[in-house]
């Protein structure tokens, strides 16, 4: 159902969005933070969904301060897909390593496997049981 991903936070009180993307979206091929507005423009998305994870709140702060820590490490895009670098993140990477970071556990979402190359597809972020929809969004124009 999606195709990229993000973390949801809080910078000065509004509500942005950090995620890795490269290529024609964003030449510099560094991470973003943008409005929540912007992410989810209509003329981009036909399909947005936000999950929120079962976290406790200790560990929605390590979450937090994960993200921004990632974010202000300013990473390339990780054309390659390769877990093993934290210079460079594709957008579910970041996420799995937020959370991997805030939980403490590697496994807290979990991985696809490929020929055995392992990767965070999107799917790994909502299809696991500590996701939880609290807002989806399908746009019927291609319809």
């Amino acid at each position: 159902s999606y195709s990229h991903a993000g973390m949801l936070v809080r910078i000065n009180g509004d509500w942005n969005v950090l995620h890795a993307i490269g290529g024609e979206d964003n030449p510099s091929d560094r991470m973003l933070a943008e409005p929540l507005k912007v992410f989810c423009r209509s003329d981009y998305s036909c399909s947005i969904g936000i999950v929120r994870l079962k976290l406790s709140k200790i560990e929605r702060g390590k979450l937090i301060r994960s993200a921004k820590a990632i974010y202000h490490s300013a990473p390339y895009f990780d054309s390659d897909f390769d877990l093993a670098s934290d210079d460079r993140l594709y957008c579910t990477e970041f996420v799995y390593k937020a959370v991997s970071q805030a939980t403490g556990d590697k496994k807290f979402l979990p991985l696809t496997t490929i020929s055995g190359h392992a990767y965070v597809a999107c799917d790994n972020l909502y299809l696991n049981p500590h996701a939880r929809f609290v807002y989806s969004y399908v746009s019927n124009r291609n319809q």
